[in-house]
């Protein structure tokens, strides 16, 4: 009798929204993204349901090494770009795969350093971290909230 089930397209933010809504008008403790295993999917479901969980509270990405597997729909098998030529200078960009799941995991990086995160030198912009923490484990990436989302994604 306590178990409702919704169906829901996680891209769809109004939907979502309504959903959390109805079973948490006061937001949620803990949100667990298993969805599609669709990066952009992800990063859409992301943006709308991590607003609605509480200061302190956790947003789990579920399976994000799908990004990995060459027969998923957005996945592909490891590929380390090269670094740059440097030319015995430092290079600026290090070999890395961005794929899919993958590529959201690393994105969500992006959001920790926000404090760091200007437009250029001259006119910096501190945006504070959504984030108190940030794990990351096989399979699964642990989000602790600090505070809202920021203008970065």
């Amino acid at each position: 009798d306590n178990v409702r089930f919704k169906l829901a397209d996680q891209t769809n933010h109004a939907m979502l929204r309504s959903v959390i809504g109805d079973f948490a008008p006061n937001g949620l403790d803990i949100a667990i993204d298993d969805a599609s295993h669709i990066g952009a999917f992800s990063l859409e479901t992301f943006k709308a349901v991590f607003p609605l969980v509480k200061i302190g509270g956790l947003y789990i990405v579920e399976d994000w090494s799908t990004g990995y597997w060459d027969n998923w729909a957005d996945g592909s098998r490891f590929q380390p770009f090269p670094a740059q030529n440097f030319d015995r200078s430092i290079p600026k960009r290090l070999p890395s795969h961005d794929f899919g799941m993958v590529g959201f995991v690393k994105m969500l990086v992006d959001l920790v350093a926000g404090e760091d995160i200007r437009p250029d030198i001259q006119a910096p912009v501190r945006r504070k971290s959504p984030f108190a923490h940030l794990h990351f484990y096989r399979g699964l990436a642990v989000i602790r909230k600090a505070g809202e989302l920021n203008d970065l994604i």
